[in-house]
């Protein structure tokens, strides 16, 4: 059954003219014969490489990393508020969903303060969760173990 994969997926690639669909194809061929190596990260970021990213787009990619079933059964709401840009902003999870909102939640469980740099440091692993969430994060409502756990909501890949 393998083969026969192996050679469906090679004349599928044969005769695809979408780069992207061909690489794809490929991919699982050298997937389904073992012969694809590839490591999670290439070299370990540096701060100022999370520069230009932008605070909603942090969120954004917390929100593709929620795992399902981490999250299954809680409904928990986090409001940051940035020291240094103008910037407040609101993440919900219900049952395995993430909703993004700009602005300050009045009912939010957790209110962070902290540096824009600091979340981005935090959630591209350049920082070490426990010392920056011990350091660098301060809480309005809520406290350094609930947003510890809330945090762990989000998958590290």
């Amino acid at each position: 059954a393998k083969a026969a994969r192996i050679t469906a997926l090679e004349k599928l690639a044969a005769g695809e003219v979408n780069a992207s669909a061909r690489n794809y194809y490929l991919t699982e061929v050298l997937a389904l014969r073992d012969e694809l190596s590839l490591t999670k990260k290439i070299s370990p970021p540096r701060p100022e490489s999370t520069d230009a990213i932008p605070v909603r787009s942090v969120f954004d990619g917390m929100a593709t990393h929620l795992d399902p079933e981490k999250s299954a059964n809680i409904v928990k709401t986090v409001s940051f508020e940035f020291t240094d840009v103008d910037e407040v902003w609101t993440i919900e999870v219900r049952r395995g969903v993430t909703e993004i909102s700009a602005g300050l939640a009045a009912d939010a469980d957790i209110h962070v303060k902290t540096t824009a740099g600091n979340l981005k440091e935090l959630v591209s692993g350049i920082s070490n969760p426990v010392l920056a969430i011990a350091m660098d994060f301060s809480f309005s409502k809520g406290g350094r173990v609930d947003f510890t756990n809330f945090m762990r909501l989000f998958d590290d890949n």
